[in-house]
């Protein structure tokens, strides 16, 4: 795990990726917090470091919301009604902003003027701050109660106490990235029983129109030639809904409801929405690029929503003396209250200057909290970006700082998963679940300590990854 000091506080990563828009300086920061405190009364203070393409890491002052989120924690645990209120409303944002999404994607943007465009573009976002806001309040949340209750049941039975936090987070239906694998399956055995090129053209277009998104913010929207690999593939494993575990412990309502609420929405989120408005909008994002003059639509990632909309409306002219620093690097540090934006040389310096030092070397252990219980041995992967995946093999440990939909193919030929970041609603843990992969999350170091090639025990059933040689 990396951690940064700046002004006296501590930041733990608790985000790292791939992830488009420089321009969402005020998402992350004022709109993004204002949305956030209207949900629980709190925020948080942070530091975003943007690297050789927008390869983001995200540090939060995690301990500083942990001790507000218990707080807020406690004065709902009985209210379980709150929550429900909550997802309600979740569902009244998604449904208005997929409408939106679905009338921007077919409009045509020629007869606008360069103003109306810069408007509209600005507007939109506005309603993208609070409704991402709901992800990463429940993030925080969900890791609060996990860590209320661990310490409140540290005498009871551990296995009582994995199945108890295991049926909190296990989604009553199927995972978006499952719901993809369920629909492969079914292309899969179609083709099987009917090896045409007619039966294969209708497959892979049915998966483009319903999980076109499905692949990182760096790729295109994937096409019915993009499925074609997926289909002649010959795993098809058979995809289940999880059984819903028994909650052996007390656990107030309010609580139950509120990790429910956190692992539908958290999946929604991220794996669905985010990357389904991006690619269902190429051509708005295309229009604007032909209005500015930049050369990919990539490179509007590098410019603030404020420098985007004024470079529309003509108040700014559009100036790219500083991309080649801004592609190199981009920091972004502050809260509600003031942004501090450094870019190239500067961000480098800063960054440097305010991340701890730690040497992993001597560590030959590592914990987390298992997700899916199991015990293996097999040689470790570390991938920490796309671009690694082809050096995966079948049977070895994947590990990685999260799982997204894109590591699904790693994660169903892995002999086990070990992540850096996430508690038992995020990604890796759900979709472990689904596959009986064991499964440790939230272990903050495992990419810096493990080497390709280490062959090391996972130990699922008590968190435990040792190094072997």
């Amino acid at each position: 795990m990396s951690y940064l000091s700046y002004k006296g506080k501590k930041y733990e990563l608790v985000f790292q990726e791939f992830f488009p828009f420089f321009f969402d300086s005020q998402w992350i920061f004022k709109g993004f917090y204002e949305g956030f405190k209207k949900l629980g009364g709190f925020t948080y203070e942070a530091i975003c470091f943007y690297k050789n393409g927008l390869q983001l890491e995200k540090y939060i002052t995690l301990d500083e919301a942990g001790v507000e989120a218990r707080i807020f924690a406690e004065s709902k645990k009985d209210s379980p009604d709150f929550f429900v209120e909550q997802a309600n409303e979740y569902r009244r944002q998604l449904k208005a902003l997929e409408a939106l999404v679905q009338e921007y994607s077919v409009t045509e943007w020629i007869k606008y003027t360069d103003t109306e465009v810069g408007k509209i573009f600005l507007d939109f976002h506005k309603k993208i701050e609070i409704y991402n806001s709901f992800s990463n309040f429940y993030y925080i949340l969900s890791l609060t109660i996990e860590s209320v209750l661990r310490e409140k049941w540290k005498d009871e039975n551990s296995e009582n106490i994995q199945e108890t936090l295991l049926a909190l987070t296990t989604p009553c239906c199927l995972s978006i990235s499952m719901k993809f694998s369920d629909a492969l399956k079914k292309a899969r055995d179609n083709y099987k029983r009917n090896r045409t090129q007619d039966t294969l053209k209708k497959e892979t277009e049915i998966l483009a129109r319903d999980f076109f998104w499905l692949t990182s913010f760096s790729f295109p929207a994937r096409t019915p030639e993009s499925f074609i690999s997926n289909i002649k593939d010959a795993v098809s494993d058979e995809v289940k809904k999880l059984e819903q575990p028994a909650i052996k412990l007390s656990v107030p309502e309010g609580w139950v409801a509120a990790m429910s609420v956190a692992t539908y929405i958290k999946d929604d989120i991220s794996t669905y929405f985010l990357p389904w408005y991006w690619h269902s909008l190429s051509d708005f994002w295309e229009n604007i690029r032909q209005r500015i003059g930049l050369k990919t639509q990539e490179e509007l990632w590098y410019f603030s929503y404020k420098e985007i909309a004024e470079f529309l409306s003509k108040s700014s002219v559009a100036t790219f003396e500083s991309l080649d620093e801004r592609k190199a690097a981009i920091l972004s540090a502050g809260g509600g209250h003031g942004v501090k934006i450094l870019i190239g040389k500067d961000a480098k310096y800063f960054f440097l200057n305010v991340k701890e030092k730690i040497d992993y070397s001597a560590i030959n252990e590592i914990r987390g909290n298992s997700a899916y219980p199991g015990k293996v041995e097999a040689k470790a992967r570390v991938i920490n970006n796309q671009s690694e995946f082809h050096a995966f093999r079948t049977g070895e440990i994947l590990v990685v700082p999260y799982t997204a939909p894109e590591h699904i193919q790693l994660m169903r030929k892995s002999a086990a998963i070990v992540t850096d970041i996430g508690g038992l609603t995020c990604h890796a843990a759900i979709v472990a679940r689904e596959l009986k992969k064991p499964c440790i999350i939230g272990t903050k170091i495992a990419t810096q300590v493990l080497k390709d090639g280490d062959l090391v025990e996972v130990d699922a059933e008590k968190g435990v990854v040792r190094i072997l040689k």
